[in-house]
């Protein structure tokens, strides 16, 4: 119906609006190019839909382990890539993008491969959020969230410090920022 498409073109619309503000995070405030940024969000929807099918793990606590793997895996990456800059960063995390897709499409037994598995609907305090108009809350709840952290975070040292390095990291090194 026209009310379900609605809720579906409004949960695509959130999802990339908190793709685009983490990507904004990075590029925006640190001028850092990065063309992986998808490799993370599929390694936090397959990570969350894993642990809640195959696993039996309640959503509430698959969401949040998910973005605890996603950022874990980023640490992981960024460790290599910390004296990257430029064109160098972007086929770096262009390479990490390749690999991670190709992992998902050849780890057929975790991940169904090329078809993928369906995922269960979240169920949270009982609540079984099986439409797109049910689901309409979780992605609005989890934009104004991360709204409101990347916000905060932004206008903070942290917010300065990226700004810093952006703007000229030789002298936000002199300055005594931690690159």
């Amino acid at each position: 119906t026209g009310g379900d498409y609605v809720a579906y073109m409004l949960n695509l619309i959130f999802i990339n609006i908190i793709a685009a503000v983490g990507l904004n995070i990075l590029s925006g405030f640190t001028g850092l190019i990065s063309l992986g940024h998808a490799a993370f969000m599929a390694i936090g929807a397959y990570t969350s839909s894993i642990l809640t099918v195959k696993l039996g793990v309640p959503f509430w606590l698959a969401l949040p382990a998910s973005g605890a793997l996603t950022g874990l895996i980023g640490f992981v990456v960024g460790l290599p890539s910390l004296r990257l800059t430029g064109i160098y960063l972007a086929l770096a995390t262009m390479a990490f993008g390749f690999v991670t897709d190709e992992i998902i499409l050849q780890w057929q037994s975790l991940t169904g491969g090329a078809d993928g598995f369906a995922a269960i609907p979240p169920i949270i305090f009982g609540l079984t959020f099986d439409s797109y108009k049910k689901y309409f809350f979780i992605t609005f709840i989890s934009l104004a969230i991360l709204l409101f952290v990347a916000k905060n975070m932004v206008r903070g040292s942290f917010g300065r410090t990226l700004m810093a390095i952006r703007d000229s990291e030789t002298a936000a090194e002199t300055m005594g920022i931690n690159l």
